[in-house]
């Protein structure tokens, strides 16, 4: 259906139609009715949408999972253990001074007492508690939720049994 009357033209393999009248009233409503649902349906989508992205930036349980693991990995074989409040420093199998501590809202792993290797981001609190032969880590979060675990070091619990 054509709105307007228009000439068809024949050519070789191609029919073309050519409209005398142009873009009428009707095409401009038609186009600007379609541009408005499209635009008022994104519109409702952004409160959504702003809410995924805020759960994103905060430290969920698979990236306490993955520094837990490695910390541990760590701490195989490490030695002479010491805890201050926010921070813990070992010795690894290879003689090297390993530092975790927190640094901001990061935590972050030192080698010897340089580099800066991020181990956990957006965190709002870190605390470390010595126990016999490893550490307690409590991880508070922006949003407040407390993450908590014990770590031990694997030489020294072999060597006392």
């Amino acid at each position: 259906m054509f709105i307007g009357k228009g000439k068809i033209r024949y050519r070789k393999y191609v029919q073309n139609l050519l409209y005398d009248e142009g873009y009428t009233y009707a095409h401009l409503l038609l186009n600007l009715l379609i541009t408005s649902i499209i635009l008022s349906s994104l519109l409702i989508l952004f409160p959504y949408l702003k809410q995924i992205t805020a759960l994103s930036t905060d430290v969920q349980p698979f990236e306490w999972n993955v520094f837990l693991q490695q910390v541990q990995r760590e701490m195989i074989g490490g030695k002479e253990l010491s805890v201050d409040t926010t921070s813990f420093t070992f010795y690894d199998v290879t003689g090297e001074k390993i530092t975790i501590e927190k640094y901001g809202n990061i935590i972050r792993r030192k080698v010897n007492n340089s580099g800066h290797d991020i181990m956990l981001q957006r965190i709002n609190g870190f605390s470390c508690e010595k126990v016999k032969n490893g550490v307690i880590l409590k991880v508070s979060n922006e949003r407040g939720t407390e993450y908590e675990a014990t770590i031990r070091l694997y030489n020294q619990f072999e060597a006392e049994s």
